[in-house]
């Protein structure tokens, strides 16, 4: 390969890695772009140069996003989904998925302020309501399971409010 070439590639990889964190997939994918006609070898050695040096890290950048969608309320399942279309290895992400859940997370209130968001209230009592918001949610990537427990709790705090109340 020709060290124009060489100097094109490192060059939109630090341009691409100024401007944003990626996976090593995401910045094989901008360096092809940018330079059609340079072998694959040249490429992953851009990529593991970029890696040697720091600039790229795959569970440094799977922390970073799962922090931001878990901010977002999304579930565990779809951001790991999002992790590995991003080309985040499978070990990667679950490394860093059972690294940030085994902390003390609260995510049945994630759930609830979801659903109470949604819902303008607490926990809804129509049928097909309940439905919509277990699809929405579970789309979001909660489990069922939490789901349920989420609305049994909303359901209980508001017979316990409407009994103070009454």
């Amino acid at each position: 390969m020709n060290k124009i070439s060489m100097e094109k590639l490192l060059e939109a990889a630090y341009a691409a890695l100024a401007r944003r964190d990626m996976t090593a997939k995401e910045l094989a994918d901008k360096l092809k772009a940018a330079c059609p006609g340079c072998p694959g070898e040249s490429v992953a050695g851009v990529i593991e140069e970029m890696k040697e040096n720091g600039g790229l890290d795959d569970a440094r950048y799977a922390r970073d996003f799962i922090e931001r969608r878990a901010a977002r309320r999304y579930g565990r399942r779809r951001i790991e989904y999002e992790l590995l279309l991003k080309g985040v290895p499978r070990d990667i992400a679950a490394a860093a998925l059972t690294e940030y859940y085994s902390e003390d997370r609260d995510i049945i209130n994630d759930i609830e302020a979801l659903i109470g968001r949604g819902t303008g209230a607490g926990a809804p009592n129509d049928p097909k309501e309940i439905r919509r918001l277990t699809d929405r949610l579970t789309r979001r990537g909660y489990e069922y399971e939490q789901i349920r427990e989420a609305l049994k709790n909303m359901t209980k705090t508001a017979k316990r409010q409407d009994n103070g109340n009454a």
